[in-house]
């Protein structure tokens, strides 16, 4: 459709495409879901042994059966079935450097965020080598985690 002048449907291409722009800047930047898992060791860790600890995506009932199976969650048939939704990382004193970080995507159906440790001596204590994350608390964050000779924490920012 031609116009008398030029000006004004430039403006308009100009204006939408400034609107893409801002849009897809904010989805960017608050559309994201995925959490990050940042750790950070103590010198000693785990007694000189390999240590693994998994970050695993979790409803409800999968919480709960975690929560059961406590330390044998690591040599137990529901590690594998949840495969899909577990990061992984693994810690060893002769690393030089024991900073890691792991990305975790979000879906709908993930209600709860799991870190579980496979210490070589655990605590009586569950809550020193397993921790339950709801999902405001972890959606679109970055968690913080101290690893400790013998268990680990969330370091509250």
């Amino acid at each position: 459709m031609p116009t008398f002048d030029e000006k004004p449907d430039r403006c308009v291409r100009l204006a939408v495409l400034a609107l893409a722009v801002a849009g897809a800047a904010f989805a960017a930047g608050c559309g994201s879901s995925a959490a990050k898992v940042s750790f950070t060791c103590a010198p000693e860790i785990n007694g000189g042994t390999l240590l693994t600890v998994d970050v695993v995506r979790a409803t409800e009932p999968e919480v709960e059966r975690i929560r059961a199976l406590g330390e044998k969650w690591f040599y137990d048939p529901l590690r594998d079935s949840l495969r899909d939704r577990t990061r992984t990382a693994t810690f060893s004193q002769s690393e030089g450097r024991c900073e890691k970080e792991l990305t975790v995507p979000a879906t709908k159906d993930d209600k709860f965020l799991v870190i579980v440790a496979d210490y070589r001596f655990q605590t009586a204590d569950p809550g020193r080598y397993l921790v339950v994350l709801r999902r405001d608390q972890w959606k679109g964050r970055t968690i913080r985690v101290q690893v400790r000779d013998r268990d680990f924490s969330i370091i509250q920012p």
